[in-house]
């Protein structure tokens, strides 16, 4: 079955316009629960925004094949062989990088978390955290151009995580 192939650009403001619509978490986090509430509320909140933004994508591709930027771009994630909606898997593995990087970082906030209340050197502990984070928000951007540069280089426009999902992104048709 020949099906239109959704182009890189839209595939592209779909992102952006999931940026937006997950923009509330991180504006409310930075805005009101840093340094403004206790530290445990702050930790929660850290992870559980984390969460949020990763079962956003697992989710919507799951049930609709799309989240709210794909549905306003008039696009859908489906399976590589029959065009079929994803199942669960197979959405929780096209997203397995980033929940990897979440992961890391979650564990990297937990160790400054608890090593803080523990009594350790909070200067060492917050440095620790630190370039963790640096260095995922690094990965994350090397794992964002890998994906473009893939996605751009063969013509079905696939990215790393829709092989790794089986699956691929087309042009929704009402």
């Amino acid at each position: 079955m020949k099906t239109n192939i959704a182009s890189a650009w839209s595939r592209l403001f779909a992102n952006f316009i999931d940026g937006i619509v997950l923009f509330p978490i991180g504006f409310i986090y930075e805005h009101y629960i840093i340094g403004t509430s206790h530290p445990g509320i702050n930790y929660f909140y850290y992870l559980l925004g984390n969460q949020i933004v990763w079962l956003y994508y697992v989710f919507f591709h799951w049930k609709t094949g799309q989240t709210l930027g794909k549905f306003l771009m008039t696009i859908r994630v489906v399976t590589y062989i029959d065009e079929s909606n994803l199942k669960f898997r197979s959405s929780f593995i096209r997203e397995l990088p980033v929940f990897a990087v979440l992961v890391i970082d979650s564990i990297a906030w937990t160790f400054y978390f608890f090593s803080v209340y523990l009594g350790f050197e909070e200067q060492k502990t917050y440095s620790l955290y630190r370039m963790t984070f640096e260095v995922t928000r690094w990965v994350t951007f090397f794992w964002f151009v890998l994906e473009m540069i893939t996605m751009l280089l063969n013509k079905e426009r696939r990215a790393i995580h829709d092989f790794m999902a089986k699956s691929k992104v087309v042009k929704r048709f009402w």
